[in-house]
C-alpha cells in the first residue's frame, strides 16, 4: 500500500468510527494532502520513516506556515500515523521518537474595549426597536415578524457568548433544557465531553433569554437545539460566525474581530476586575491553568458574585 490509497482508507474509516464532523475531517484532509505533496502520494508505506516526517516540517519552516499550523499538522499526521499502526499497515508511527522543538512564542489574544463591546451589543438591539415599530404598523405582516425572531435570536447568541465567554461551538450544541433562568446558568458541554456551568449575571440578559426562549418553543420542531436556523434546524458554527461579522459591520466596527475575540474580552476583563484565575479558568473551560495565566493573576472570589461585582454587562445599559 502506498500514501496515497493509505490516505483514501484513513479519510474512509476513520470518520466513521470517531464520528467526526466535517469540519474537523476536511482539516485532516488539508493537511495530509499536503504531507503527500511533499512525500509523494506514491511512497510505499514501507518506506515511511522519521526523515520523511523530517522533510515535510522543513518544508512547511521554509513556507509562510506560523509554528501554530505546523503545530497542527503534525498533530495530523500523529493521528493518521496511529491509525495506520492500530490497524497493522506500519509496524511503528514515524513520530513515535522524533522530537520536533520549536521557539516558544505568546501572543497577546485580541481583546475588545468596552466600548466596542457595547456597540456589537447594541446592532441587534436597535434592529429590534426598527422591526418592533414596523410590525405595530403592520401586525398581519408574517415576514416581519419572522425577521424579528431571528434579530432576537441574534441578540440572545451576542449576549451568551459575551456573558459566559463561551466558545461558539459549544453554543452551537446548546439545547433548550441548557439554560436555567431562576439561576441565571447555562449548561455547557466544553472540550474532551467536560461539562460546567456558564453565569450570565445581568437581568436584562435574563429578560432577553426569557424572551426569546418563550418565542423558540412556539415554533413547531422537533430539533431540540436552543438555537435555529432558517429551516428549523440547529445553527451551525459556520452560521454562528457569519452572524457575529454581520453585526460587527453594523456595529461599525473596523478592525478584525472573531467571536473568540469575545471569549478573550470576558476572560481579559473577569481577571482585571479581580476574579481568581482558576475561577476563570473554570468558568471558561480552560484545560490547563498556564491558558488562563495568558491574560494575568489575581485573586479568588465566587461564580455568583464575581460575575454581579466584575461583568461589565451587568453595569451596562444596552437599549
Amino acid at each position: 500500500m502506498n500514501l496515497k490509497d493509505a490516505l483514501d482508507l484513513f479519510l474512509t474509516d476513520y470518520p466513521k468510527e470517531k464520528r467526526l464532523s466535517t469540519r474537523t475531517l476536511s482539516a485532516y484532509r488539508k493537511d495530509l494532502e499536503q504531507f503527500l505533496e511533499v512525500c509523494k502520494p506514491e511512497l510505499p508505506l514501507e518506506n515511511l520513516n522519521a526523515d520523511s516526517v523530517k522533510h515535510f516540517v522543513e518544508w512547511l519552516r521554509q513556507g509562510s506556515f506560523t509554528d501554530a499550523s505546523v503545530k497542527r499538522k503534525i498533530a495530523s499526521l500523529k493521528v493518521f500515523f496511529n491509525y495506520l499502526e492500530f490497524n497493522d499497515h506500519i509496524l511503528v508511527s514515524p513520530l513515535r521518537k522524533l522530537k520536533i522543538t520549536f521557539e516558544e512564542e505568546t501572543h497577546m489574544p485580541e481583546i475588545l474595549s468596552t466600548r466596542e463591546v457595547h456597540k456589537l451589543l447594541q446592532a441587534p438591539a436597535m434592529k429590534l426597536k426598527e422591526l418592533e415599530d414596523d410590525i405595530k404598523k403592520h401586525p398581519q405582516d408574517a415576514k416581519l415578524k419572522r425577521r424579528w425572531f431571528f434579530v432576537l435570536r441574534d441578540r440572545a447568541i451576542l449576549e451568551l457568548l459575551y456573558s459566559t465567554g463561551m466558545r461558539i461551538g459549544e453554543l452551537s450544541m446548546l439545547n433548550n433544557n441548557d439554560v436555567d433562568l431562576t439561576d441565571k446558568t447555562v449548561r455547557i458541554y466544553g472540550r474532551g465531553g467536560r461539562e460546567r456551568l456558564g453565569y450570565f449575571a445581568s437581568d436584562d440578559v435574563k429578560k432577553i433569554l426569557t424572551i426569546y426562549l418563550n418565542e423558540r418553543r412556539k415554533l413547531e420542531t422537533e430539533d431540540n437545539a436552543m438555537f435555529l436556523n432558517r429551516k428549523n434546524s440547529r445553527l451551525s458554527i459556520h452560521s454562528i460566525e457569519n452572524i457575529f461579522r454581520k453585526y460587527v459591520r453594523t456595529a461599525g466596527i473596523k478592525r478584525h474581530i472573531t467571536p473568540h475575540s469575545l471569549r478573550h474580552t470576558v476572560a481579559a476583563m473577569l481577571l482585571k476586575n479581580g476574579a481568581d484565575i482558576r475561577l476563570v479558568q473554570n468558568l471558561l473551560g480552560h484545560a490547563s491553568i498556564t491558558t488562563t495565566q495568558i491574560y494575568t493573576e489575581i485573586v479568588s472570589s465566587t461564580p455568583r458574585n464575581t460575575l454581579k461585582d466584575v461583568h461589565q454587562r451587568s453595569k451596562m445599559q444596552v437599549d
